[in-house]
């Protein structure tokens, strides 16, 4: 007998900017539940118009989870808030609504009047309908939000939710793509890039999934002879000069170009992840044209890819903006999610959570600088985008789905 585990996907809604800690202690609760939850912070980065992916992602979910503090929120172009707009689109819905309001109000100063009464009207209308509770704090919220969640589970109808299974081959959604396809997606260390890649694999026909030592394996021998020709003409000039002092291991790493000290800090910083996306560009190229031509849809994933290094590429230059190839970078807006992954991850190596731990603060850096430099291309590159993998690994595999189907 399979075992069945159902999850229920809940869409959070709130102004963002005033109520980041707020949305984070929520979202990470509702991980810690068993739940699915997405919101706008997940798919900001799409083709769709906001209001369409918003739309969308409301109607799939099951639980409508609405966080009030003292802002009345951005205006859309019906002159509702986006956050009051979306909790109707729930009530139209049908949607199991919890909210959860402040039990006294702190108008936010850079709002009007106008909007403060705005506020009150559209907290009137949701205590009109007796969906409210109430909270102090942010650990009475979370609290609250935990309660009500795993109550309104219990009696959710039974076409709701998602059915986890032992084989992945029971979800309900899948793609197939273009023979001549390639997904590239690029992240910092611990976001998820590889039980991603591997389960678009398990929904995608024909697909092959390449990580970075296969893309080493492409062009390492060439690069070590190349290594080797280098250090070679290095030492026989340093021979032709007799008593001038033997030079050190980082001057040799100098020559190289390329740091190899593996306890060294900077092989996490962006600069390093530059410079070995431009040693691993060539492969991927080589690799990419290879399975073209064998009519292969593929997935590239690891820390060492670059976008803005690719873009510098005449041959990925092409494929930006084309319908060939879609570039996604995975990012975490939570960092306790992060460190959690990365802990999971070296628990399923058997290594030491603390080797890492103490590099988080460079794996944040990283991870922060693959997002703008992603954010600035995606204004221009319609298929350059950043997707938050804060939800589970089948809600991100739908919104990369989502995103090819938008190709």
């Amino acid at each position: 007998m399979i075992n069945v585990m159902k999850k229920y996907q809940v869409f959070v809604s709130s102004t963002y900017e005033d109520l980041r800690e707020e949305r984070n202690i929520v979202v990470q609760s509702l991980l810690e539940g068993d739940c699915i939850p997405t919101g706008m912070e997940l798919f900001s980065a799409s083709n769709k118009s906001s209001w369409e992916l918003i739309e969308t992602i409301i109607k799939e979910s099951d639980i409508y989870v609405l966080i009030i503090g003292g802002r009345y929120g951005s205006l859309c172009d019906d002159d509702r808030s986006f956050t009051e707009r979306e909790y109707d689109l729930a009530q139209e819905a049908n949607m199991t609504t919890l909210a959860f309001l402040p039990k006294n109000i702190h108008y936010d100063a850079i709002e009007s009047n106008e909007m403060h009464a705005r506020l009150d009207k559209f907290i009137e209308k949701i205590k009109y309908k007796k969906q409210a509770s109430f909270y102090d704090d942010i650990m009475e919220l979370r609290a609250n939000v935990l309660a009500a969640v795993g109550k309104a589970s219990k009696s959710m109808p039974s076409h709701a939710g998602w059915i986890r299974q032992i084989s992945s081959n029971s979800l309900d959604f899948s793609i197939n793509l273009p023979s001549k396809f390639a997904i590239f997606i690029s992240g910092a260390t611990g976001v998820g890039k590889s039980t991603i890649a591997r389960r678009l694999m398990a929904k995608v026909p024909r697909l092959m999934v390449l990580e970075e030592s296969d893309l080493t394996r492409e062009d390492i021998r060439a690069t070590l002879q190349e290594c080797v020709n280098r250090v070679t003409q290095f030492l026989r000039k340093t021979e032709s000069k007799p008593g001038e002092p033997k030079h050190s291991r980082s001057d040799v790493e100098q020559l190289l170009d390329f740091d190899i000290a593996n306890n060294s800090t900077k092989n996490l910083s962006i600069a390093n992840i530059e410079k070995q996306c431009q040693w691993l560009t060539p492969a991927m190229k080589n690799k990419c044209e290879r399975l073209n031509r064998l009519r292969i849809p593929a997935v590239f994933e690891g820390v060492g890819i670059s976008f803005k290094v690719m873009s510098s590429n005449d041959y990925f230059s092409s494929l930006i903006n084309s319908k060939n190839a879609l570039f996604i970078n995975l990012h975490l807006s939570n960092d306790d999610v992060h460190k959690r992954r990365l802990r999971e991850r070296c628990e399923d190596r058997g290594e030491p959570f603390s080797m890492i731990e103490g590099k988080f603060k460079h794996i944040k850096s990283v991870r922060t600088s693959l997002y703008r430099q992603t954010e600035t291309m995606s204004t221009k590159c319609k298929n350059v985008i950043n997707i938050d993998a804060l939800g589970s690994i089948d809600t991100t595999v739908r919104l990369i789905i989502e995103a090819i189907e938008r190709l």
